[in-house]
């Protein structure tokens, strides 16, 4: 409504700024109808806008709840090979490759494990960085 009354206004104001030529006051109350169906789309599409604005929020909220847990969660794994690498070297474990100390953390804590089927190399880079990081030179590997 408010555009509407903006609209009337603008038009007589033109009006008078052109001396009553119509032709100008036509122009000018093109332009300004113009912009009032901008605003007038812009108000029927705002609540479309702010549902749109508030699902991209939500979901860069629920990524980032995801990457949280998936950090916890990888951290938690890390401290558990951790604890096993220092077990088996305490009980004298010694092994020159990192498929042998993958399959001893792995029968020392079934959780650990790859999933059934799946090959040793993502596990052997963590068990290779825990080791290096727990035992630094000592590591045999």
């Amino acid at each position: 409504m408010h555009a509407y009354v903006s609209i009337r206004l603008l038009k007589g104001w033109a009006a008078d700024a052109t001396d009553k030529d119509e032709a100008s006051a036509n122009t000018f109350h093109r332009v300004a109808y113009h912009a009032a169906m901008a605003a007038t789309t812009s108000a029927l599409i705002s609540p479309m806008v702010t549902k749109f604005k508030s699902d991209e929020l939500r979901a860069f909220l629920g990524r980032q709840k995801g990457t949280k847990a998936s950090k916890k969660a990888s951290e938690e794994r890390a401290q558990g090979i951790r604890s096993a690498l220092a077990k088996l070297w305490a009980d004298g474990a010694r092994y020159r490759k990192l498929d042998p100390w993958t399959n001893a953390v792995s029968a020392l804590d079934p959780t650990l494990a790859p999933p059934e089927g799946a090959s040793n190399a993502a596990m052997n880079k963590i068990v290779s960085r825990e080791g290096k990081d727990l035992f630094g030179k000592k590591w045999p590997k």
